[in-house]
């Protein structure tokens, strides 16, 4: 038979996606059996080596490795490590996530028994060099300020910046990476209290009362406002971490083009989200890549049917485009950062903001772009949003005569780096 001609029958296609799949799975679990063992040897080691930063030597004499737990609360659970002397427990080390300017900040924070800070160090971070990294021990030595202060050592009050009214520094021309720093802290030290109060950490018991959540001293350690204020504006995926730029420069040229891909972008991301949240305690971390891509490349593959079928004209501007969302690091970022890790509705939260945040950013740059080289708006609406719409279809410069390099991917440079200029200031 004609090879063409077996390449468009199901069963051809089927059985070649299948044999694909049992060949790369065969690999990876061939490579997984040969690093196992060093990988987490590694990690063990990493993770010592950041333990002995936070806690003296002379505090513990057991492996906290060896000595984990977890918490259950209302927004899932917080690991904690237990450090003992002679049997005692001496400290509790609570791995904690700030969000910061760029991202994610993750740090531990070390709480001696009697409530005190041993110390607390900062381990990824993405914050502006020069500014924000100086929460980094080796940049300067802002970081160790907070030893051996407590709850009640400053006052709770006390517990934010000088510019909010407390008793921290904050960094020259970087605020946000110090108060989220010093929030973070407050936060770790509030659990310690409370879980204290209730001999959870020292009982070694998996359940934090929900009673004691309640309690007005200690917030959500899910902040939908600041998931929101993250996806929006102070994390937006184009504004402030510059990626999905391939589709920024080549798709925008138009406001219609730019809606059509943020919310292909957006399906994408929801739905990748949701199925990695909900299955992320069956995921292996060894596999948590590939299957990763394979969630993201068949809601991608869906999306390029779907617009192909029922957007056909937007689908031959877009439809290149609509295939590399496969690669676009950021819905790969917020799978691995974010859905992996947290519960399904936080998820739906956060990749709603973070896909609302991109979508408006391309429509934003696509309108620039629009009204500067055609003097148009949301031209071709319709196409993508159906005859009701078409409303949208605006004429903002009359008898204009356009200006050719804004339609063009130079225009895409010149609009984006505007809009940063516009978001720097």
């Amino acid at each position: 038979m004609n090879l063409a001609v077996m390449r468009e029958r199901l069963d051809y296609q089927s059985l070649l996606l299948g044999v694909v799949v049992m060949v790369t799975c065969a690999l990876l679990a061939l490579a997984y059996q040969l690093t196992r063992e060093p990988i987490q040897q590694a990690l063990a080691d990493d993770m010592r080596q950041s333990f002995s930063q936070v806690l003296p030597d002379h505090l513990y004499d057991n492996d906290l490795l060896d000595h984990a737990g977890q918490i259950e609360a209302p927004w899932g659970s917080l690991t904690y490590y237990q450090a003992s002397l002679a049997g005692d427990i001496s400290a509790v080390v609570f791995p904690m996530q700030a969000s910061g300017y760029a991202g994610k900040i993750e740090m531990l924070v070390a709480i001696k028994a009697n409530g005190e800070l041993s110390g607390v160090r900062v381990l990824v971070h993405q914050e502006t060099p020069g500014l924000g990294d100086k929460i980094e021990v080796a940049r300067d030595p802002w970081i160790t300020y907070f030893t051996g202060k407590s709850l009640h050592n400053p006052l709770p009050t006390g517990w934010a910046v000088k510019k909010d009214g407390g008793e921290f520094d904050q960094f020259t021309g970087a605020t946000i990476t110090p108060r989220a720093i010093v929030a973070e802290i407050k936060r770790a030290l509030l659990f310690f209290e409370l879980s204290s109060r209730h001999c959870c950490i020292r009982s070694g018991c998996r359940t934090l009362s929900v009673r004691s959540l309640r309690s007005k001293e200690l917030k959500s350690m899910t902040d939908y406002r600041r998931l929101a204020q993250d996806g929006l504006w102070s994390n937006n995926m184009v504004f402030a971490q510059m990626l999905a730029l391939c589709p920024v420069m080549a798709v925008t040229s138009t406001a219609t083009n730019g809606l059509g891909m943020g919310l292909a972008t957006l399906f994408v991301l929801l739905g990748a989200n949701m199925i990695i949240s909900t299955l992320r305690h069956f995921i292996s971390p060894a596999i948590r890549i590939p299957v990763y891509i394979v969630i993201i490349a068949t809601l991608v593959t869906l999306t390029d049917m779907l617009i192909n079928a029922f957007a056909y004209e937007l689908y031959k501007v877009l439809g290149l485009f609509i295939a590399l969302i496969v690669v676009n690091c950021a819905i790969l970022g917020r799978a691995e950062a974010f859905a992996s890790k947290n519960t399904l509705w936080d998820s739906i939260v956060d990749s709603l903001m973070m896909g609302i945040g991109l979508t408006w950013a391309l429509v934003i740059i696509g309108g620039v772009r629009e009204v500067i080289g055609s003097g148009t708006l949301f031209a071709n609406a319709h196409l993508l949003l159906g005859a009701p719409f078409a409303f949208l279809e605006i004429t903002v410069i009359p008898d204009y005569r356009g200006f050719l390099i804004m339609v063009l991917p130079p225009g895409g440079f010149i609009a984006v780096g505007f809009c940063w200029w516009r978001n720097a200031g």
